[in-house]
């Protein structure tokens, strides 16, 4: 800066004009650059407006101002866990699983979880339905035995904040079906999601402390452990060790930047976050809806047709008992439609629902021609039809080579087979060859079947016997001479169709 803008003139030097340089000194720059700018455009300035965003920017609101009770706003995230698993004969490690949380914000309280192996929609979604479900039947699965005052969570919010990725996709617009408004931050902005991501933070170093396969380093150095040798905890058993943490977590003291307000202060709430969920339920956002409707909103949807096979998702077909009681695939309709909108869960291709016009769900099954498929994921079956596209496709590249064999031998042996036939008839008129057809059948047939029965003493070469008729009665067998018992079967033939 000095050299371009504050010179006291040039001199010329290996044949260049060389500025003298001149202007402020660095402690009198410094103190314009701090006057002129603040902290915030300094750090913009350097790493950008996104970084200045979460660094520098003034923290005068709070994440929770104007939320008035539970229910009010969820946050929900997922992240992978600092822990190796084995497989279920633990025999092979299956690394890190995912772990997904909901959060309430208010109070802090842990509302839903789920473990799994890759995050996707299909895994939210069993994580929100987790969040708003009974919880006493959930623990049931791994053993562990809770009353419902233990983790009263079972309800739907108001207000839902995820990241950018599974609640981002089309799939979270069904949500909307539960009275549900969704919220995404920005990009590279988790700082607008904090208790989720600081909830994270908190369980991964509290499992690192209980589970002997957990990672203490991101990146580790030669002579370090390796984390997997000690790797002990199933899939199973991880799920259940999570859910203690969560039990446990509930009902542990808030941090110390929690507010306590004058309200809580007159009512002597226990500060955690079970009481706080406790106490904040007179002032009730929370919404009930049964398992049943929340999965069917939770599932994606697709628009499919409805066929005589069926109604066709993903190329395999699905009925049920009552679409054929009332003639839906004879029509190709379902109450007046050619397409109905069809809820699925990706997880599982055995059966999908429609919503009828009274507003029930109908469950449907793969069809007879599709049970093969029963059971499978719906990434299996597309590996499968493609596999099958693909080697179609590389036959029908091969049909016609392997059509071009048969086109060969059959005009080569056309050819042969015609100068045969003109050989046999020549001098013989056109109706010679219509007449005894039925005799000369039944002989032929007596003959061949005699030649390869399997008592016969032996071999006998097939002759296509050509017959000829002197004086419309006698045939005469070229190529081959009848013995006399086949002259006297053939005889008494003739006596019959006379």
């Amino acid at each position: 800066m000095c050299e371009e803008e504050y010179p006291d003139g040039y001199y010329r030097k290996f044949g260049e004009l060389i500025p003298m340089v001149g202007g402020p000194s660095l402690r009198q720059f410094l103190y314009w650059y701090d006057k002129e700018y603040n902290k915030k455009k300094k750090v913009a300035a350097k790493f950008g407006q996104r970084k200045a965003e979460m660094l520098a920017r003034s923290l005068l609101k709070s994440a929770n101002g104007d939320l008035q009770g539970p229910g009010a706003l969820y946050e929900t995230d997922s992240t992978p866990a600092d822990d190796i698993l084995v497989s279920l004969d633990h025999k092979t490690i299956i690394g890190r699983p995912h772990v997904y949380f909901v959060k309430d914000v208010i109070n802090r309280l842990i509302t839903g979880m789920h473990i799994c192996k890759t995050p996707s929609w299909e895994e939210e979604m069993v994580a929100l339905e987790n969040a708003s479900t009974d919880k006493v039947s959930y623990c049931a699965q791994f053993g562990i035995t809770i009353n419902k005052e233990d983790w009263p969570a079972k309800h739907l919010p108001r207000y839902i904040v995820g990241d950018r990725g599974e609640m981002k996709s089309k799939n979270s617009n069904n949500l909307a079906l539960l009275n549900i408004r969704v919220g995404n931050p920005p990009s590279y902005r988790a700082d607008l999601k904090p208790y989720i991501e600081q909830q994270f933070k908190s369980f991964c170093m509290r499992m690192r402390e209980l589970d002997p396969g957990g990672i203490h380093k991101e990146h580790r150095v030669r002579g370090d452990k390796n984390p997997e040798e000690k790797a002990a905890y199933t899939f199973e058993a991880y799920t259940k060790l999570v859910i203690l943490f969560v039990l446990e977590y509930n009902r542990k003291a808030l941090s110390e930047d929690f507010l306590v307000s004058k309200e809580m202060f007159v009512d002597n709430v226990e500060l955690t976050p079970l009481s706080m969920w406790n106490w904040g339920m007179q002032y009730n956002l929370l919404q009930e809806q049964p398992r049943s409707l929340i999965r069917y909103a939770l599932l994606p949807k697709e628009t499919c047709k409805v066929t005589r096979g069926g109604v066709v998702l993903r190329k395999m077909s699905y009925a049920c008992q009552r679409g054929e009681d009332e003639g839906w695939f004879e029509d190709e309709m379902i109450e007046g439609r050619r397409e109905v909108i069809v809820s699925y869960d990706p997880r599982n291709c055995s059966s999908v629902f429609i919503k009828l016009a009274n507003g029930k769900e109908e469950q449907l099954f793969l069809t007879e021609k599709f049970k093969e498929y029963e059971g499978l994921h719906f990434e299996d079956v597309k590996e499968i039809m493609s596999f099958k596209s693909k080697q179609l496709k590389k036959a029908k590249n091969n049909r016609n080579q392997i059509e071009a064999e048969l086109d060969t031998v059959a005009k080569n042996l056309t050819q042969v087979e015609v100068a045969k036939l003109k050989e046999a008839q020549k001098g013989r008129p056109k109706s010679a060859k219509f007449k005894n057809k039925r005799s000369v059948r039944k002989l032929e047939r007596r003959i061949e079947s005699s030649a390869k029965a399997w008592t016969a003493t032996k071999s006998q070469a097939r002759v296509i016997a050509a017959t000829a008729t002197v004086d419309n009665q006698t045939p005469v067998i070229e190529k081959r001479k009848l013995d006399k018992m086949e002259l006297f079967l053939l005889g008494k033939n003739l006596e019959r169709g006379s």
